[in-house]
């Protein structure tokens, strides 16, 4: 894949029709392209009246909460393997 361009909004921005006209001019340029957010905006834009086109262009990485117990290097070493198993699913088969 290839990003193509990129917004960036602070936390909790207003999105505003202006907002919606520039996702939907750069989808427009760029038809096969999708979004992609947090989940929280992706929610918060749901709940607007937006073109299907943009709708079905929309995608985010749902977001879970996990606790962990132990030092910080047990973390740091968790989320390096997850990290790790995230690249090892993705990589193209090898023949």
């Amino acid at each position: 894949f290839n990003v193509v361009d990129k917004l960036i909004f602070r936390d909790h921005h207003d999105f505003t029709s202006q907002d919606m006209r520039i996702l939907y001019e750069k989808l427009k340029n760029n038809p096969r392209a999708v979004i992609i957010m947090t989940e929280k905006d992706a929610v918060r834009l749901r709940r607007a009246r937006l073109p299907e086109q943009l709708m079905r262009a929309m995608y985010y990485q749902p977001i879970s909460m996990v606790f962990v117990e132990g030092p910080d290097q047990d973390f740091v070493g968790h989320l390096i393997e997850e990290i790790r198993q995230v690249d090892r699913d993705n990589a193209p088969e090898q023949a």
